[in-house]
């Protein structure tokens, strides 16, 4: 992903072919994912639970960058990098419906509105970054609110955790889940003097 730091932002969601040689060969290619606006995207994931109907998510570390969601019209496994170019494929964006006034947990839907989507991510998880997908459930961070999200994409509802409360210090950067149903996620800091990286 591109976080562009221009106004209004330009970024994209590149895809890179890894066995490309040398930089005579064009090796990369923009995606759909980060549709026709630009953005300042930060971090991917994927949802391949279902081969029929891959998900596929990406992240905007902007105040108001509403979390995406792509899923392609056509499944192709034999040229499965054209997926993430499929014109007719559906963009979508998280909305938050919080149960409680701090906005810990609640429920969500995707939503065709960006605008509505966005206010929903000032409000609730602005600058999100890192994000990863495992067993059904999306976890992502909001940098700016030191919050980690925890959703599960099949019930439609999740918890917001408030990192400091886990032990980190400073504000959550890239995130990664490793391991079967017993893994750890893998939380790093940005920022400081004492950056880490925690588990939980």
């Amino acid at each position: 992903c591109e976080e562009s730091r221009q106004t209004p932002p330009v970024g994209h969601c590149f895809q890179v072919d890894p066995f490309s040689e040398g930089i005579q060969k064009k090796s990369e290619t923009r995606t759909v994912l980060g549709g026709n606006d630009g953005g300042s995207f930060e971090s991917f994931a994927h949802d391949l639970r279902d081969e029929n109907l891959p998900r596929f998510f990406v992240t905007e570390d902007q105040a108001d960058g509403a979390l995406r969601r792509f899923t392609p019209a056509t499944v192709d496994w034999d040229n499965p990098s054209l997926m993430l170019h499929d014109q007719k494929g559906t963009l979508d964006y998280l909305f938050l419906i919080p149960a409680d006034e701090e906005g810990r947990n609640g429920t969500f839907v995707w939503t065709d509105n960006k605008s509505k989507a966005g206010k929903s991510a000032q409000q609730y998880y602005p600058n999100a970054e890192g994000i990863d997908v495992a067993n059904g459930i999306l976890y992502f961070v909001s940098k700016k609110d030191e919050d980690l999200f925890i959703l599960d994409l099949d019930n439609f509802t999740y918890e917001r955790k408030i990192v400091r409360e886990e032990g980190i210090d400073i504000s959550p950067d890239q995130l990664v889940r490793l391991g079967g149903d017993d893994g750890i996620l893998y939380l790093t800091e940005d920022g400081g003097t004492e950056a880490g990286i925690h588990g939980r």
